[in-house]
């Protein structure tokens, strides 16, 4: 039974791979997720430890709220978290302003409400964890696996199937 999860995960992990290497839109993105230090503030209330992270699949949303096209990608991330949160996937949104106005917190929370965002989203008011994992887009995903491992990225609105089958199959993959 152990040697078939091995190799289960080893058979997701070259899916994964192979869709990283296809989809990489940020070839400077860390190889290991560095966590959300810097953070200036959470919506919800929910503050994201590597503790909650441990063992999950984890997707990182960089947007803002005055870019379109992130505003047009932000229902896609929430409908990936709606379906898969109880098969071990962690949505986290990284709010990253770009001009003075999208730093105002009412207007981040009243975005957020607009476009159903459930998951934890955090105020990187800074840019701290925007260079923490040398992003350079918006909107930008990141795909983490079980083990923390960067598997996927896409930079821009689309792609909305590869994504979703890059999620479905680390979220079907046995942890090692």
């Amino acid at each position: 039974m152990k040697s078939r999860k091995i190799l289960l995960a080893l058979i997701a992990s070259c899916v994964a791979i192979s869709l990283y290497t296809k989809y990489n839109a940020n070839a400077n993105a860390p190889q290991r997720m560095p966590g959300f230090k810097g953070a200036t503030d959470w919506l919800h209330g929910k503050v994201v430890t590597p503790d909650d992270l441990r063992g999950k699949v984890v997707l990182v949303d960089f947007y803002t709220s005055r870019c379109s096209n992130c505003l047009a990608a932000v229902p896609h991330v929430s409908e990936l978290y709606r379906r898969y949160k109880g098969k071990g996937l962690v949505v986290v949104g990284v709010h990253t302003p770009e001009f003075e106005e999208e730093r105002n917190l009412q207007l981040i929370e009243k975005t957020a409400r607009r476009l159903g965002v459930e998951y934890p989203v955090a105020i990187d008011n800074d840019h701290a964890i925007w260079n923490l994992y040398h992003n350079q887009y918006w909107p930008n995903l990141m795909l983490f696996d079980k083990t923390g491992k960067l598997v996927y990225a896409h930079a821009g609105e689309g792609d909305y199937e590869q994504t979703e089958q890059a999620v479905q199959t680390l979220c079907n993959t046995p942890a090692l």
